[in-house]
């Protein structure tokens, strides 16, 4: 079973995860991140916003 982590990460290297998937659902999202009810590809997604993160300079998606 894969898992998705999306990882959020600040100018001084501090990251937050804020979002965790795989591919049967979201299993946890941080209050910004929405869960897109109608997935253009199919399967299981989350939409970030990157405005919503103003504090943070880049995201890293892993997949385990």
């Amino acid at each position: 079973m894969a898992r998705v982590i999306v990882r959020a990460y600040n100018a001084e290297g501090y990251h937050k995860d804020i979002a965790f998937l795989d591919e049967q659902q979201v299993r946890m999202c941080y209050s910004k991140v929405k869960e897109n009810e109608i997935a253009d590809g199919g399967g299981v997604n989350v939409c970030i916003d990157p405005k919503d993160f103003p504090e943070m300079v880049y995201f890293q998606v892993i997949v385990k």
